[in-house]
């Protein structure tokens, strides 16, 4: 925003150089050659200037200082921003070898219980097969059995017949 003064108020000055530029004591040196403006105006009017100035330069160091602290903001910030960012970028990874390393492990325990399941579903298996065998020589040994206590009955008949076939024998020899 440009200052200028304004034309009617001051038409001397306007045409020489800004009051910026001339050193204060050139100022009070054309205040005392001005008609128009007595002097004691023209020298609070310089007064306040200076104050303006003064704290315009105030301003203006505020100001830096306020950049100063925003840019270090802005650098913590970032700094901040980048640290999150690689740390998530970190913990991504980490997140992915772990479900990897969890998957695997998984995949190996699937592995492991289908082969056990084959392994329990053969020994199920030879156990049926060692079942029917039993049962088979079971059924035999019944029929052997069976068969024994059928001649055993038979042997019993025919022992009995023999005595009785012996005993007439020896009873006819004694006739």
């Amino acid at each position: 925003m440009s200052r200028e003064l304004n034309k009617e108020l001051f038409p001397d000055l306007v045409s020489r150089q800004g009051s910026e530029s001339v050193p204060h004591q050139k100022r009070k040196a054309q205040a005392e050659s001005l008609a128009p403006i007595l002097k004691e105006d023209w020298q609070i009017l310089v007064g306040q200037i200076d104050i303006i100035k003064r704290r315009l330069r105030d301003l203006e160091s505020r100001h830096e200082a306020f950049q100063n602290r925003v840019g270090d903001w802005n650098k913590n910030t970032q700094s901040r921003f980048e640290r999150f960012n690689s740390a998530g970028a970190r913990m991504e990874q980490f997140l992915k070898g772990t479900i990897q390393e969890i998957n695997e492990k998984l995949a190996q325990l699937s592995s492991r219980v289908a082969e056990r399941r084959l392994q329990e579903n053969k020994i199920q298996e030879m156990m049926d097969r060692h079942n029917q065998v039993l049962q088979g020589y079971e059924t035999r040994l019944s029929q052997v059995q069976k068969l024994v206590h059928e001649q055993e009955i038979q042997l019993m008949g025919t022992k009995s017949a023999l005595e009785d076939a012996h005993r007439e024998i020896v009873r006819l020899r004694r006739l």
